[in-house]
């Protein structure tokens, strides 16, 4: 069977990868990293952190992507909205499809939770059609519970993405 992914594998993998470390974008890098070296036939994968409402581009493999997608948008969005996994045969017939890639025709993407909540979505997408399978769509369900009870999703995470209300640098001493 083309494409199959050894999923038992890839979870030893992100478990040994975040292993001792909470922080969440370092977890997310590592992870999208070992993404991209296991699932072939793939263009894009990364993660966008769920934040007031809106999904916020966050670690990847890949072509620049959107930076900001709102809840009930595209692919990603529609997942954060329902919170359920999105497995796309053909991005282009779906509804609002956002193309970051133009070369992107398939896309899966998964809700993490951590503690029940929606914090963050792992996006894969392929240029091939069909390219996402039920046993991918099981596998990274798999993947995507890990990583949401690896990371401290309040460091690294949301907090990531404020800025100072000072600058440090102009404090004096």
């Amino acid at each position: 069977m083309k494409n199959q992914t050894d999923y038992i594998l890839l979870c030893q993998q992100l478990e040994a990868l975040t292993e001792g470390e909470r922080d969440t974008i370092a977890n997310l890098a590592n992870a999208s990293a070992a993404f991209h070296m296991n699932l072939s036939d793939i263009n894009w994968v990364g993660f966008y952190l769920a934040r007031e409402g809106q999904l916020i581009l966050g670690p990847f493999q890949g072509r620049p992507a959107c930076v900001r997608i709102a809840f009930g948008k595209g692919v990603c969005g529609t997942a954060a909205a329902t919170g359920e996994t999105q497995l796309v045969a053909n991005v282009h017939e779906f509804a609002g499809h956002i193309a970051c890639d133009a070369a992107s025709n398939s896309e899966i993407v998964v809700p993490i939770r951590h503690a029940g909540k929606l914090v963050a979505l792992l996006d894969i997408d392929s240029p091939s059609f069909g390219r996402f399978t039920q046993d991918d769509r099981e596998g990274l369900e798999r993947c995507a519970a890990l990583l949401g009870e690896a990371c401290d999703w309040a460091v690294g995470g949301a907090a990531a993405f404020r800025r100072p209300a000072t600058d440090p640098a102009a404090e004096k001493p």
